[in-house]
């Protein structure tokens, strides 16, 4: 049976969220890469994970999955006005 998650506020390639939010991270690829680490070793390939917002700092240059690809789960966008499945089950 999937398990349903629920989050929000990852800020992926965001560089200046390290600083704002006192991340202790040094770099936004070790971020990018514990967030998408811890994240997997709770949320499996069956569970649906769901994105209340704030995934990433990069959706108009590199798309807003660019680094939550890498997430096992089967991923859902939750915006004002729009639900995006983002990947087939």
């Amino acid at each position: 049976m999937a398990n349903i998650w629920f989050t929000a506020d990852f800020h992926l390639g965001h560089k200046n969220i390290i600083r704002y939010c006192n991340r202790s991270f040094d770099t936004v690829e070790e971020m990018n890469r514990t967030i998408i680490e811890r994240l997997n070793s709770l949320v499996k390939t069956n569970d649906i994970l769901y994105f209340l917002g704030g995934t990433s700092a990069s959706v108009q240059k590199q798309g807003q999955w660019s680094c939550a690809a890498r997430f096992d789960a089967r991923r859902y966008s939750l915006c004002p006005a729009t639900t995006t499945r983002t990947r087939a089950s």
